[in-house]
């Protein structure tokens, strides 16, 4: 562990009749929060092994101060831009990772469409997970896909430049 570290904490976790309310603070290494959290999920099931589900998150600056929340991404490394929602998928095969105008994790990586689809042959049988943004801002991020080194897909939050969350003006994103 480094110094500089800091944690999320959880302040309050509420089960809804879909899924759940959570809100955390995120604290710095020397106790200051730095940013409030709130992270609402919600299941329904649509029809037999069909489901949808909504992911919204709200970061907000507590002080006078923006906060910055940068990755690999934007201090220089190409194609390392993380944040954002990420969904970690057991391995499977023959996977079809896709947009409505790309195929393939290199063609997809680092592209802005609306929605991005992943498709395997997994223990269990075949499954598909697609990720929508529910809005306009949320749409703008870059998708992040990972297909050899591991099966994940997700938004990349500050792709290649810092997300910045202003005082009184929440970052949100949703899905």
């Amino acid at each position: 562990w480094l110094d500089d570290e800091g944690a999320i904490r959880t302040v309050s976790f509420e089960r809804t009749l879909e899924g759940f309310v959570a809100e955390a603070q995120w604290v710095a290494a020397a106790g200051s929060v730095l940013l409030n959290e709130r992270a609402e999920f919600a299941a329904v099931l649509l029809d037999e092994g069909v489901w949808t589900f909504t992911w919204q998150i709200d970061l907000t600056a507590p002080g006078a101060d923006a906060v910055r929340l940068g990755s690999p991404g934007s201090h220089g490394r190409t194609g390392g831009g993380y944040g954002g929602f990420a969904w970690r998928l057991p391995a499977g095969r023959d996977v079809d990772v896709r947009t409505p105008l790309a195929s393939g994790e290199e063609a997809v990586h680092g592209t802005v469409a609306p929605w991005v689809a992943w498709s395997a042959s997994f223990a269990e049988g075949p499954a598909t997970v697609v990720l929508a943004a529910a809005d306009e801002v949320t749409a703008a991020d870059p998708w992040f896909v990972r297909v050899d080194s591991y099966p994940g897909i997700g938004s990349a939050l500050a792709w290649d430049q810092e997300a910045v969350v202003l005082p009184g003006s929440p970052l949100r994103r949703r899905f």
